[in-house]
């Protein structure tokens, strides 16, 4: 698909990975290519081979979720929905937004990582509630949960 988005789109910028493949992938041709120069390379979840080539600056940005604390926060609600606990689940209300307005959604923030302050993204540019961290603060992170990746 990468391929093929090249030769049909020669005024291209961006690649965007929507799958946790999808940039590594698209960094392999683009550097089959040899054209990684002319894109800004996006991606979303943070595979080990999405970290590693974010370390090697073929990765612009990763935009990734939490898993860490969608399942414990998951559990935990599950857990209370069954026991009719309505003081947790009002707890837990408080300590997640709800997502894009919804009433009944909690939202776990978002991450975005760059590879390092140099990037011209900065924490300003999101939304309040969006994670703004270097790759270096990222794996610090995971390393914290035990993760190889998100």
């Amino acid at each position: 698909n990468v391929r093929n988005v090249l030769l049909d789109y020669p005024n291209l910028k961006m690649i965007v990975g929507i799958y946790a493949p999808n940039g590594p992938a698209a960094v392999d041709v683009l550097i089959e290519n040899d054209s990684r120069a002319k894109y800004k390379v996006l991606t979303f979840d943070a595979d080990p081979r999405s970290i590693k080539r974010m370390g090697e600056k073929m990765i612009d940005v990763l935009v990734v979720q939490d898993p860490y604390h969608i399942g414990y926060y998951g559990v935990q609600l599950l857990k209370a929905m069954l026991d009719g606990d309505d003081k947790a689940i009002s707890e837990l209300k408080t300590k997640l937004p709800a997502a894009s307005g919804a009433k009944d959604v909690l939202d776990t923030p978002l991450k975005v990582v760059v590879p390092d302050s140099s990037s011209p993204l900065k924490k300003e540019m999101f939304r309040e509630g969006v994670e703004f961290l270097t790759l270096d603060e990222f794996e610090k992170w995971l390393k914290q949960y035990d993760l190889k990746g998100s």
